[in-house]
């Protein structure tokens, strides 16, 4: 929120208790409960929940909404890394190493 991002959050069991949560931060914060409407033309998604509907969501579909370059934080390492970075996503997660498609000099 300190540098303006959008922020919108998707998650169909916690929506309301996220309004709560977040009711008194400044900043553009939507609460779509849809993960594909709320991916759409978003850079980032951050996985922070180990609900099975992230598991098995469609992240080819969510890649193709996305701004480019897209990013994945995978906050519970649930997700197959490998699959993702094939796809097009640079991938950040706890305790493993990168994949980017960023080339360093």
């Amino acid at each position: 929120m300190e540098e303006n991002a959008e922020l919108v959050i998707s998650d169909p069991q916690a929506l309301e208790n996220a309004k709560k949560d977040l009711r008194d931060i400044e900043g553009e914060i939507a609460y779509i409960e849809d993960p594909y409407e709320a991916a759409s033309q978003c850079h980032a998604i951050a996985i922070l929940t180990e609900w099975d509907l992230y598991r098995n969501i469609d992240y080819e579909k969510i890649f193709r909404k996305m701004k480019k370059p897209a990013f994945v934080f995978d906050g519970r390492n649930i997700l197959n890394h490998k699959k993702l970075f094939d796809m097009g996503f640079n991938v950040y997660s706890v305790g493993r190493p990168a994949l980017t498609h960023f080339r360093v000099d």
